[in-house]
């Protein structure tokens, strides 16, 4: 009880009396001296560092990372090193870091803690048996292994919004693309509002009876932009009024780049025409949406120059679109728009 009140009170202290740093942030030790603790307060470096005399210092190499990284030497103290921002309610709070051990250890070594108290929000556990844990909604999860004196990078997800994180280690050094993701981890202290997160640590507490060190490297912080939901767009659109004289049906699509295009037919006689493939712009419904509702588009005829707007009509019944098409000729032609409802139907 004792170690975990001391624990509280030092997270409560570091972020009471640090200042708060930027988002986006990546932390390094290339400016400091080999052999003694990190320099604080600026851009790229901690906030704070704490524990016992000589228990976090900056080092030339590491246990497999020869980047100048931090070591946390950790006997029964709790000891690390913090970076604190203004806190954040919302969103997805990214925190990655290079870590690499010199022994296997029982022991908790990345956490995220909340303005007010400094309670914990997410926690990661060290195993003898060479696993990293988490807790989740059925118990200890197993994210993956690890092994002594050689370097992995761990990435954890806050989401504030949906209170669960996910996480995911990069044990081969080549990015995440090819590791799986463990999302739906708890929240340490679910009970207590409201949620946030303001510090992440980098830090070593090994639980009785076991001794070891931790080297940290490279650690970011930034807020996850989620990815346009284009789910709303893409498909067949067809104009519920055939007779208008305007556009027939098109279709938005993406390429294996993820670009988005849209595909056009005109009303013509006595079949519709092909006005083909262009790039579409997708827009959403205001700043805090990811959800693609609306789109622009242009097509350049030569003799005709056409926008196509788009937003969502909201129906329950069926997806639907307003279009408005704006054309400009380049002869003696009265430039003009045409506005339609087009239905999606797959």
């Amino acid at each position: 009880m004792k170690t975990i009140i001391t624990e509280a009170l030092i997270v409560l202290l570091c972020t009471s009396f640090a200042t708060a740093g930027p988002i986006p942030a990546l932390i390094n030790f290339d400016g400091d001296t080999p052999g003694l603790p990190p320099a604080t307060g600026g851009i790229g470096q901690p906030s704070a560092y704490y524990g016992p005399v000589g228990a976090v210092l900056v080092q030339s190499s590491a246990f497999g990372i020869i980047t100048k990284p931090l070591v946390v030497y950790s006997g029964s103290e709790y000891a690390g090193a913090s970076y604190t921002f203004d806190p954040v309610y919302n969103g997805i709070l990214r925190f990655e870091a290079t870590v690499a051990f010199d022994s296997l250890i029982n022991s908790y070594f990345l956490q995220t803690s909340r303005s007010t108290d400094g309670a914990v929000v997410t926690r990661v556990d060290s195993s003898d048996d060479g696993t990293i844990k988490a807790p989740g909604s059925d118990g200890t999860v197993n994210l993956g292994t690890y092994v002594p004196n050689t370097p992995f990078r761990f990435r954890m997800d806050i989401d504030l919004d949906d209170q669960t994180w996910a996480a995911s280690i990069d044990d081969e050094m080549n990015g995440f693309a090819d590791d799986p993701v463990y999302p739906g981890l708890l929240f340490e202290n679910l009970h207590l509002l409201p949620h946030n997160v303001v510090t992440v640590h980098m830090d070593l507490n090994a639980y009785t009876g076991f001794v070891g060190n931790v080297a940290y490297d490279d650690i970011s912080v930034s807020i996850v932009t989620p990815a346009k939901d284009r789910s709303f767009l893409i498909g067949i659109w067809v104009n519920i009024d055939q007779s208008s004289g305007g556009i027939a049906a098109f279709a938005i699509f993406e390429d294996q780049d993820q670009n988005l295009l849209i595909y056009t037919l005109g009303q013509c006689t006595p079949s519709p025409c092909v006005w083909g493939v262009v790039p579409c712009i997708d827009y959403s419904e205001n700043v805090g949406s990811n959800i693609s509702t609306g789109f622009m588009a242009f097509y350049d005829f030569g003799f005709l120059e056409t926008w196509m707007a788009a937003t969502r009509i909201d129906y329950p019944e069926f997806p639907l679109l307003q279009v408005t098409d704006f054309n400009f000729f380049f002869d003696s032609r009265y430039d003009y728009w045409n506005s339609d409802i087009f239905v999606r139907i797959n």
